[in-house]
C-alpha cells in the first residue's frame, strides 16, 4: 500500500510540474528556434569580406549621394509581414559622420524573405575628395529581431559589423594602374593613351561605366595567394575587339564637346587636350 502511495504522490507531482511550465508566460522561457535574428550575409560564406569600398568620383552620372545597399540574412522563421531592420553608425570607430557624411535609411526583411538589405546613403563633400573615409554601420536588436550572434560558423567574422570605406577621389584606379606597372601588353595606357583624370571621368560617361570596373579584385586560394592577375581581369573585362569600340565612343564624345564648345577641345585638369589612340597596335 505504501508503494502505491507513493507512486500515486509521484504522479501527481509530475502533473503538477507539468500544469506549471504550461501555464508559464512564454516570454519568460525564451527558446532559440522561436526568436528570429538577423545578420550580414558575407558572415556565412566562406572568402567573402566585411567591407566594400565605394568610390564616389566616377559615378556615372556624378551625383552629390550614392545609395548602397548591404545584405542581411534571417536566421528564423520567413514572415507574411514587413519587418524593419535597424541599425547604427558606431560613431566611435567611424570617420564618418552620420546625418553629414551617411545616412541609414529605413529598411525592410520583406514578407516572405529570408535574405533582404539594408540601405545606406553615402554623401559627397569636399573632405573625401582629398581622404577616405570609414562607415562602420553595426545591427541592433528591435521587437522583431535579435542581434546576438557577433561571429558565425566558427569562422571568426564578426556577422553584426560591416565595414564602407568611401571617397571622392579622381586618382589613377587600380586595374590601370597595376596593368600599365606589370608591363604586360595591352595595358590601359595600349588602349586610352596616357592617363588624367579627366580622360577617365570621359571614359566613365561615355562608355557607361564607373571606377569600379575599372578596379582590380584579388583572388585568393585556401593559402591566400592571389590567384587573379591584372592582366587576367583587363582582358576579361576589356578585350582587345571591345578596346576599339570604346575608343570610338571616348572619340565622339571628345566630338560632341567640341562641337557644343564653339571648336574648342576638351582639356585635362593639366590643361592639355584629351585625345585616344585609335588602335594599339
Amino acid at each position: 500500500m505504501k508503494t502505491m502511495n507513493m507512486k500515486t504522490n509521484s504522479f501527481a507531482f509530475l502533473i503538477s510540474l507539468l500544469m506549471l511550465l504550461a501555464s508559464c508566460d512564454h516570454d519568460t522561457l525564451p527558446v532559440y528556434e522561436d526568436v528570429d535574428r538577423i545578420y550580414f550575409e558575407y558572415a556565412s560564406g566562406q572568402g567573402t569580406v566585411d567591407q566594400r569600398d565605394v568610390k564616389l568620383g566616377y559615378d556615372n552620372p556624378i551625383k552629390n549621394d550614392s545609395t548602397i545597399g548591404i545584405r542581411v540574412r534571417l536566421l528564423g522563421r520567413v514572415s507574411n509581414e514587413d519587418r524593419p531592420l535597424n541599425a547604427e553608425l558606431v560613431a566611435d570607430e567611424s570617420s564618418a559622420i552620420l546625418g553629414t557624411d551617411i545616412d541609414i535609411l529605413p529598411s525592410l526583411m520583406k514578407a516572405g524573405k529570408a535574405i533582404d538589405t539594408l540601405f545606406v546613403k553615402l554623401k559627397t563633400s569636399k573632405k573625401i575628395e582629398t581622404k577616405t573615409i570609414l562607415a562602420r554601420i553595426r545591427l541592433l536588436p528591435n521587437a522583431y529581431f535579435h542581434v546576438d550572434t557577433e561571429t558565425f560558423a566558427g569562422n571568426g567574422k564578426n556577422s553584426l559589423e560591416y565595414n564602407i570605406y568611401f571617397d571622392a577621389k579622381m586618382d589613377m584606379p587600380s586595374l590601370w594602374a597595376l596593368t600599365n606597372a606589370s608591363g604586360a601588353r595591352p595595358n590601359c595606357n595600349d588602349y586610352f593613351g596616357a592617363y588624367s583624370n579627366m580622360k577617365f571621368k570621359v571614359i566613365c560617361e561615355a562608355c557607361g561605366v564607373d571606377r569600379e570596373y575599372f578596379t582590380y579584385h584579388p583572388i585568393y586560394d585556401a593559402d591566400g595567394k592571389d590567384t587573379n592577375t591584372p592582366k587576367k581581369e583587363l582582358d576579361l573585362r576589356i578585350p582587345s575587339a571591345l578596346s576599339y569600340g570604346w575608343v570610338a565612343l571616348c572619340n565622339r564624345y571628345l566630338k560632341a564637346y567640341k562641337d557644343s564648345h564653339n571648336g574648342q577641345d576638351m582639356l585635362d585638369e593639366n590643361g592639355a587636350v584629351i585625345k585616344f589612340p585609335f588602335s594599339w597596335t
